[in-house]
Order: structure tokens, then C-alpha cells, then sequence
């Protein structure tokens, strides 16, 4: 018997199962058996599930009629020999590592019910090949009342679409004993099954690494059924929640009144709710009180969204084009935290490039930062113009607090850190997203022009055909240390398109360039990232900046924060020895440059031959402790000059 069984239902899917099954064969838990149940096909879809069965003997072929996606998931799970069960569907596919990953983490928690991993919503033309492996892997358990709650909500990583989907997850076989797949539905079949098996649920373990891939092609189920199908799926779920579960009662309420109300702006005439329903909902003292004032604003207005927990966005601006391009897939809010203080000149061209975005999903967090320009009475009127900007005022603390505050308040899936006096391309939160869809990566980087004023939004040039690279965790600690020149920034933040789960507990260091040091934390303990390969980000050099002024001179700054990371290093690892390597390179470089200054720069030819000295003091046990230099370089790097050196 095998130890996984994994049911494929398959419906004319001849242009997609073959990547399927490829990646299901490339797993690498060998322990499993593949049930693909053809669901009547009248293409190719058998004969190529066939060609594959015959060289691979874990592979199995059961025909049916036509009877739907729920007979055919309910006949897999009868011929399937596995102890445990996961549903794959035909055009989607799997990281390399998903049944290791979860199987392993049902092992090592056996009192779990069900492991869950993320999805990432993918193209047609992407696979497994981009998948690289998981050295690191993170997993958290928790208690089925969240993941019920989360069905109509959403939790942390897991979208409430995750959560009703059945693909994504690895059941032990005794948990889904004897429930079935409503076979009188198309759609939302598997949202009315999980809610019944999560009843079931007293503990489940969540692996923290997006490992399942799928594809929403304008030919699923999905796409061509009737959506007022949902309204019944969770009605039946509303009148089966006990009563001693008042908070998923309530989840359960705000979802099905979204629903309605979102078919309602698609103009389905089934959008009707009794108003029993209307009635609980508006009364009960469990569904949050934003949540009450939202919905009714909308039933007054007309308007509707597709999430609730979300109601910062503005679907009326979403909707509407920003340059004259197609629309782009947008799933998942991306929070854009922007640090204010004293860039009131600068200021409006870099909001009107964020609002214009064609990635309309934001959520636009402006930080004032005790500015005394007038800085923040325009950050409040772009907040009275568009719904999706929120304005928070504090006393004057530094950049670091600003953009501390910002982490503190996001809601968004993903994280864009942009300087205020910078600007965007319409096109970079959309082109980031779509390669961060690629794959499992934590962070997604665009190329930045050197620009000496602002670049109005709608002087862009649409860009078309970007190409997406790999980066290693090598190359990334390189760009930091000097030692990869690949032209792209990598110490910076406002360049990336962070997943927040991958800074979730991260904050900046009220410390010299903060922005290295908080990069340095992230990308020793991530193998990879993907870059996109154009020049979106436009990088505004002014005189008065933070980076430019005199008070806090560049050179000196980067001493300081190599001596930070340094002690973020593992002792004696060859990361530290980049650093090692590059801090002492620098020393050179700056006794030149302040010992051919004017008098004027006195206190900083002191102040840089204090830091100077601090930081050998605290680096030099470690620069000959580390096996990793040679002798003859620490001679090189304590005695010559840095070109010497190289």
C-alpha cells in the first residue's frame, strides 16, 4: 500500500496534464500512487494520462461519463490504497518538494489532522523548473476552530480561497472517511466539503512555503459556472455552525452578505438574500462593527469588493485602467508604506505614480514623519481623494521608526517600500507581482534609473516582454559585499516587492543604512530571489537628501553597517568573510576621502577616525579567526589599499 494517494480529476485537460504528472513525478517522496479519474474527456486527455501510466507503473487511469469534478473526486478517493489523500487538479502542478514537505510535517506532528501549504496563482507557461529547493522549512500548528474561521476570512498566509480549496492540503484517510463531494453542484463543491471536513479537524500544521501551483484558465469550472452557486454552499454552511462557535458563525455571515452583494454588481438576478439572513448579520454582536458599516455603505452606494477584511481598496479605481493597457490578473493586496518627512516638492509626483499603479489592489500607508513643510496636509488630501490611502502622523523619530510604523499597519499579502521623493512606473507592482507568482520566492526586484527630477506617471512607455532571472542566496549577499557587480541594487528596500510572510518579523534598526542591515537579516536565511529586468523604479538624486547630506556621510555609513552585519553572520562563515573583506576594503577609501577635505570638514575627519577605530576594535578578532581568508589577505586587507587588495 501507498504511503500518499493523489487523486487528479480530469476533464479535457490534454494541454495541461502532461505538466502535471511531471511534477508529480518529480517528487521527491518516492512513497505514492496517482489516481487520474478522466471525466468523460472528448480530447486527448486519456491517451496522454495513459502514455504516461505505461512507463510509470505509480500511475493509475479510471474512466467515467461525464458526471462533473465531484464524482470524479469521489471515485479517486474510493479506488485510492494511500493512508493519506491530497487533490491535485489537472492543470495545475507542484513544487518538487510538496509531498515531502507535507507528509513530513503530518510525521512530525501526529496529532495533526491535515497539513496545508499556500497556493501561488500561476501561468500558462511557467512550471515546475523554477522551483528551487526548500533548505529551510518552516511550519507552525494550530487549532481547527482558526482554519474553520478562516474558510469565509482568511488567515495570515492562507487566503479564504486557499482555505475552501481542497488541493493544497494532505488529509489522513480517517479524516475524510465517509464524506463525499456534493455531486448536485459545479462550483464552490469543494468549499462545501472542506467546511464539512474541517468540522472534523482538532489540529492542523501549516507549512509556510508556497508549494502548490494552479492555474485559472478561462476555460475551467470555475470560470464558466453560475457563481450564484456559492450563495447555497454557504447558506448550507451558515445553518450547520454550532452555536458555541459564534465567531465562525459570524465569518460565515460576512462572507455569504459579500457574496450577494458581489453577484448583485455583476447583475445576477439570484444576488437575493432572506432577510432573516440581513437581519442576524446587522444584530449579531460578533461581526465586527467595520465590517456592519461597510456592507451597508455599499448596499446604499451600489458598489462591492471582493473582500470584506480588505476595505481599504477602492474597487471603483481598481477597475478603471490606469495606462491605456489591459487589465493585469491582481490577487492579493499589496501594501505600499511610505515614509514623509519634509519632500513636500516631491511629494505629489510620487502619490500620483502609486494611485496610477495598474495594480490597483493597494493599500497606501503614508507615514508622516513630523514633517514641517507642509508634507502632511498633502498626504491628508490624496487621503480625501482615494479610499485606499491611510495617514499616520507622528513626532519626528527617522526614517527607521517611519518605516517601522508602516510594517506595524500593513494588511497587504506583500510589502513595497518606496522613498517619497521617488517615483514609479505604472507598471512596477503589477510586473513584480506576476514574477513573485512565478514561484516560492520572498522578494521580487526591479532595476532603478538615476534621474534628476520627477518622472510624471503618464510619460511612462508601457513595457512589454520583461524578462524574469534567478538570483542565488550567494549573488544577494555578493551584491552587498561588492563581490557580484550586476548592476541592480541590492542593499536597498524600496526596489522590492517583499511577500510579507518573509518580514512578518523583521523591523529596521535605528542604526546607520538600515536599509543593508534589514536586507542582510533577510537574505541569509532565503536560497533565492527573481529579479525583473527593467527599469521601473526611478531613483530621484537631489541635493539635501538622506543619503547626500553631510551629516550623514555615505562612507562612514557603510562602515557601520558592515559592522552590523557582520555580527548578524554566523562566526566563521564565508558570508562573514565577504564582509570582513569588504569593511576593511573600505577603510582605505575613507581616510582619502576625508583627509583631502577642507578645514569646514573637520568634525568629520574626527568622527571617521573614531568610527574607524571602533570598528577594527570590534572586527579584528573575527577577521583572523575566519577560515575562510587566507593570511596573506588579512595581510593585504590590514596593510594596503584597496585596489592592492582586490
Amino acid at each position: 500500500m501507498s504511503r500518499l494517494s493523489i487523486v487528479i480529476p480530469s476533464h479535457n485537460a490534454e494541454a495541461y496534464v502532461g505538466r502535471c504528472l511531471s511534477s508529480i513525478l518529480s517528487q521527491t517522496l518516492p512513497d505514492f500512487e496517482v489516481v487520474v479519474v478522466d471525466d468523460g474527456s472528448s480530447d486527448g486527455t486519456a491517451q496522454a494520462v495513459e502514455s504516461v501510466a505505461a512507463k510509470d507503473k505509480r500511475v493509475r487511469l479510471l474512466r467515467q461519463e461525464h458526471c462533473g469534478v465531484s464524482a470524479a473526486r469521489n471515485a479517486g478517493v474510493a479506488s485510492a490504497r494511500g493512508e493519506l489523500i491530497a487533490f491535485v487538479d489537472a492543470d495545475d502542478y507542484l513544487h518538487p518538494q510538496y509531498a515531502e514537505l507535507l507528509v513530513g510535517a503530518l510525521d512530525a506532528h501526529p496529532d495533526a489532522d491535515m497539513s496545508i501549504t499556500p497556493s501561488v496563482r500561476t501561468s500558462e507557461t511557467t512550471d515546475a523548473s523554477l522551483s528551487v529547493p526548500i533548505l529551510h522549512v518552516e511550519t507552525s500548528v494550530g487549532e481547527g476552530r482558526e482554519l474553520r474561521k478562516a474558510l469565509f476570512t482568511g488567515s495570515g498566509m492562507l487566503s479564504h480561497n486557499q482555505c475552501h480549496a481542497c488541493h493544497g492540503k494532505v488529509f489522513r484517510r480517517q479524516l475524510i472517511e465517509g464524506l463525499s463531494f456534493p455531486e448536485n453542484i459545479s462550483v464552490y463543491e469543494d468549499a462545501a466539503w472542506m467546511h464539512r471536513v474541517l468540522q472534523r479537524v482538532s489540529r492542523y500544521v501549516l507549512v509556510a512555503h508556497r508549494l502548490y501551483f494552479w492555474y485559472a484558465h478561462p476555460h475551467s469550472t470555475l470560470a464558466v459556472s453560475p457563481r450564484h452557486q456559492g450563495l447555497d454552499v454557504y447558506r448550507e454552511c451558515l445553518g450547520s455552525i454550532t452555536p458555541d462557535e459564534p465567531d465562525v458563525r459570524a465569518a460565515c455571515l460576512s462572507r455569504l452578505c459579500l457574496h450577494a452583494l458581489w453577484l448583485r454588481h455583476q447583475g445576477d438576478s439570484h444576488s437575493r438574500l432572506p432577510l432573516a439572513v440581513w437581519r442576524e448579520f446587522f444584530f449579531s454582536r460578533h461581526v465586527r462593527l467595520k465590517d456592519k458599516w461597510w456592507i451597508a455603505r455599499q448596499i446604499v452606494s451600489g458598489r462591492t469588493r471582493r473582500k470584506v477584511m480588505d476595505n481599504n481598496v477602492d474597487t471603483e479605481r481598481r477597475q478603471r485602467p490606469a495606462v491605456g493597457a489591459p487589465q493585469e490578473e491582481q490577487t492579493g493586496l499589496v501594501s505600499v508604506v511610505v515614509p514623509v518627512y519634509n519632500v513636500a516638492p516631491w511629494l505629489p509626483a510620487c502619490l500620483d505614480s502609486i494611485v496610477n499603479q495598474r495594480y490597483r489592489l493597494l493599500d497606501i500607508i503614508l507615514v508622516d514623519d513630523g514633517s514641517t513643510d507642509g508634507s502632511g496636509d498633502i498626504c491628508e488630501q490624496y487621503a480625501r481623494r482615494d479610499s485606499r490611502i491611510r495617514v499616520v502622523h507622528q513626532s519626528n523619530q527617522g526614517l527607521s521608526a517611519a518605516r517601522n510604523t508602516g510594517l506595524d499597519l500593513v494588511r497587504g499579502e506583500y510589502v513595497l517600500m518606496p522613498d517619497a521623493d521617488d517615483t514609479l512606473h505604472p507598471q512596477l507592482i503589477s510586473l513584480a507581482h506576476r514574477a513573485l507568482m512565478q514561484g516560492d520566492f520572498p522578494f521580487a526586484m526591479v532595476w532603478a534609473s538615476e534621474v534628476d527630477k520627477p518622472v510624471s506617471y503618464d510619460s511612462c512607455v508601457p513595457v512589454e516582454g520583461t524578462s524574469l532571472r534567478l538570483l542565488t542566496q550567494d549573488e544577494l549577499v555578493g551584491g552587498l559585499t561588492n563581490r557580484t557587480t550586476m548592476g541592480i541594487n541590492c542593499h536597498v528596500v524600496w526596489n522590492k516587492l517583499y511577500r510579507r510572510c518573509a518580514i512578518c518579523n523583521l523591523r529596521f534598526e535605528e542604526t546607520a543604512s538600515q536599509d543593508t542591515v534589514f536586507n542582510t537579516h533577510l537574505f541569509l536565511h532565503v536560497p533565492y530571489a527573481i529579479v525583473v529586468d527593467a527599469s521601473l523604479y526611478y531613483w530621484l538624486q537631489r541635493e539635501g537628501s538622506l543619503s547626500r547630506s553631510p551629516e550623514t556621510p555615505k562612507a562612514i555609513n557603510r562602515l557601520l553597517s558592515s559592522q552590523r552585519c557582520i555580527n548578524l553572520c554566523p562566526a566563521g562563515s564565508r558570508y562573514e568573510a565577504w564582509f570582513l573583506s569588504f569593511l576593511y576594503n573600505s577603510i582605505p577609501r575613507v581616510r582619502q576621502t576625508y583627509a583631502l577635505r577642507s578645514t569646514e570638514y573637520n568634525v568629520l575627519r574626527s568622527y571617521a577616525r573614531r568610527v574607524i577605530r571602533t570598528v577594527i576594535y570590534h572586527t579584528i578578532l573575527r577577521l583572523f579567526s575566519n577560515k575562510h581568508i587566507t593570511w596573506r589577505m588579512r595581510w593585504r586587507l590590514l596593510t594596503c589599499s584597496p585596489e592592492q587588495s582586490r
